[in-house]
């Protein structure tokens, strides 16, 4: 079973980088996003680490375009629309991690996440629309390399590509109406070439590939009202894991996944 939280871990990564916006206001609030891409994003590193007593984190993030927006309009009851327009045309999205790491007391985290268009919500109050377009066409691609040696803890490892991402999360509306249209055309590819050996603890890898990704979770029970979503994706959606893991003394979870369109909805506690 694919772990969905780690997954998604791969695309929470970027999102400091991303716009957010919070709104106070007593007056409707309306918060439209319109961002276009058609330039390549290349993000790449090379590391070797040795001997380090405490953690060891390594990532690389390329991202096309990212939006993230938290409204509290809980005091004031207004209502809340979010449009989220996004385009990437014609640009390679490249994210790639080559790494050495040996002796290591502590954890080891190694990511490779490349994202065509990501886009998060959280909005408190009464929600009146939210409104995701994404479209994405160009080349995608996660590479993780590593060799991983003598460590004390846990190794955590994650090749991520994903066209198009929403994730929608509504804590007190009562009447939700959502909009959600996806399209993903040309490939999305994930990559781990990983060697790990002489862990202390747990091993986990990731390599998951994801076309359309959109998530909408409601904690007030019986709110959804309209919720419309249209995913489409012409592209081959691949993941690839070559993997070794050897002398490890917890427990070992290795995954490998490729999803054409993922739609999740969850209402209530």
């Amino acid at each position: 079973m694919i772990n969905r939280k780690l997954l998604l871990g791969a695309t929470c990564i970027v999102l400091g980088a991303s716009v957010a916006t919070s709104a106070f206001a007593t007056t409707p609030t309306v918060i439209n996003t319109n961002q276009k891409n058609v330039a390549n994003t290349i993000a790449k590193m090379n590391a070797t680490v040795v001997d380090v007593g405490g953690n060891v984190t390594a990532t690389t993030a390329a991202i096309a375009n990212s939006a993230s927006v938290n409204v509290r309009n809980t005091s004031s009851g207004v209502n809340t629309q979010v449009n989220n327009t996004q385009n990437s045309v014609n640009a390679k999205v490249y994210a790639t991690l080559n790494g050495l790491v040996e002796k290591v007391g502590g954890d080891v985290a190694l990511t490779a996440a490349a994202i065509g268009n990501t886009f998060s919500a959280d909005v408190a109050g009464p929600i009146s629309a939210i409104n995701n377009d994404q479209f994405f066409r160009g080349d995608v691609a996660s590479t993780l390399n590593t060799t991983v040696t003598d460590v004390n803890k846990s190794v955590t490892a994650t090749s991520a590509a994903i066209c198009n991402t929403g994730t929608v999360s509504a804590t007190t509306a009562s009447a939700i109406n959502a909009t959600n249209k996806q399209l993903c055309n040309i490939d999305p590819s994930a990559i781990t070439n990983a060697t790990i050996r002489d862990v202390g603890a747990n091993v986990s890898a990731t390599t998951a590939a994801l076309s359309n990704s959109f998530t909408l979770s409601s904690l007030v029970a019986n709110s959804l009202r309209n919720i419309n979503s249209t995913q489409q994706n012409g592209a081959l959606t691949q993941s690839v894991a070559n993997l070794t893991a050897r002398d490890i003394v917890g427990n070992v979870a290795l995954t490998s996944a490729a999803i054409a369109n993922g739609f999740t909805v969850t209402n209530g506690n």
